[in-house]
């Protein structure tokens, strides 16, 4: 009796799947320049996507947090602490 592919437990789905990404990756090596041009399409679209969350906390979310500074000033407190990280763990003076 010969073992099958299910007894290894490989599912065909994943082996059509592997045919597709070998295909993908040798379209990537082949053309390089496609690859580049995505990779600075990408990088744009984080900083946009960056830029539209700190427009975010700016306009929306700083302004509604500042209801709760009188109303539940403990809540308005560690949202300023948390406003006041940033990506290095360094604390700075609140933005809000």
């Amino acid at each position: 009796m010969y073992a099958t592919k299910e007894d290894f437990g490989i599912d065909p789905t994943d082996v059509s799947k592997l045919d597709d990404s070998i295909v993908a990756f040798t379209d990537v090596i082949s053309d390089p320049t496609l690859a580049i041009d995505q990779r600075k399409d990408d990088t744009i679209k984080v900083s946009q996507t960056i830029d539209a969350i700190r427009t975010l906390f700016t306009d929306k979310l700083d302004v509604l947090m500042r209801s709760f500074e009188v109303n539940k000033p403990s809540i308005f407190d560690l949202y300023r602490l948390a406003r006041a990280i940033d990506v290095n763990g360094s604390v700075h003076a609140p933005t809000a």
